[in-house]
This record gives structure tokens, C-alpha cells and sequence, in this order.
């Protein structure tokens, strides 16, 4: 059931060959318990598979029930825990990075009015924008891949893998 349920969402989402040229913007967020994936962003997600996890109350007190999980393709140095998302079809608005997950994972997040920056063993593994419209931190992923906003030598440095070759210097992470 959960094989047929992934394909289907998997064909919805045109990912059976290959992923479409799609930018996704996470959003930073403080509040939430765990990443949070909107069910259209899951072409970046890895590893997709029924969900484990137990409903989530959203702010306004209504449950809602994951439907798949996945990891998120960041840092190889943040634990699988720090790149679990959890797939909630109703969320709509847009995917989230919790900020308290990172933590967790003994990493350091910076804020200013301007950028968000994570910091695990003094390195930068993940930043984003202040987004001037509504005042969260944007974070892109492009598929499998994570765009940097800046310092793209720096996320060179951070991971093993050769650009691709892509605009805007796109890292394939790991």
C-alpha cells in the first residue's frame, strides 16, 4: 500500500525518471518540533517511505497525520535525525526547517534582519535570507541539491561531492 501511495505522489510530482528543475523555498522556523514537508516539495526528500510518526497539532489546536517521511539532502555533518522531515499533505503554505531540530543536533543558529546561518563544529552547513515580504528566513533547495544564497565555495568546501553543472553553482550533497 505505502509502494503505491510513493509512486503515485512520486508520478503526481513528474519524479519517476528524473526531478524536475524546481527551486523550493523552506522556510527557517522556530516553532516547529521537526521539518515539516509540504507533500508537492517531497522531490527533494531522499529515502521516502511511510511515516512513523504520530499526529502533529498545528498552532490553532487541529491534528493532522503524516503521510511519508524522508531526509532532507543537507550536511553530511548533521545526523539523519536533523534531516528527517515528515511529510504533512495539509500543510500548504510552504515546507519548514525547524530551527529546535538543528539544535538539537548540537549545531548553532544565527539570525539577523538579513540572514540565517547553521553552524555544526564551526562551519557553515546551512543559511538562508530574511524574505522582506513576511520576515521568515527563506531557505532554497533545488531538488536534490541545496542552493546556497552566498559563499557557494564555502558549501564546495563543506561536501565531497564536484558541482554539477548547473547556474549558480548548485552542490550535489550527500
Amino acid at each position: 500500500m505505502c509502494s503505491n501511495k510513493i509512486n503515485n505522489l512520486y508520478s503526481k510530482h513528474n519524479l519517476i525518471d528524473s526531478p524536475p528543475d524546481k527551486t523550493i523555498i523552506a522556510k527557517g522556523d522556530s516553532g516547529a518540533s521537526h521539518n515539516y514537508w509540504r507533500e508537492e516539495d517531497i522531490q527533494c526528500l531522499q529515502n521516502v517511505r511511510k511515516s512513523n510518526s504520530g499526529t502533529v497539532m498545528l498552532p490553532n489546536a487541529m491534528n493532522i497525520n503524516p503521510s511519508l517521511q524522508g531526509q532532507l539532502p543537507l550536511s553530511n555533518k548533521l545526523s539523519s535525525k536533523a534531516k528527517k522531515a515528515i511529510v504533512l499533505p495539509e500543510l500548504k503554505s510552504s515546507s519548514l526547517i525547524s530551527l529546535g531540530q538543528l539544535c538539537d543536533d548540537d549545531c548553532q543558529v544565527v539570525l539577523d534582519k538579513r540572514k540565517l546561518q547553521v553552524f555544526k563544529e564551526n562551519e557553515v552547513v546551512l543559511e538562508g535570507t530574511r524574505n522582506p515580504k513576511d520576515g521568515l528566513w527563506d531557505i532554497p533547495i533545488i531538488n536534490n541539491y541545496v542552493m546556497p544564497n552566498s559563499h557557494p565555495g564555502l558549501y564546495q568546501k563543506l561536501h565531497t561531492k564536484k558541482p554539477i553543472s548547473k547556474p549558480n553553482k548548485v552542490l550535489m550533497l550527500s
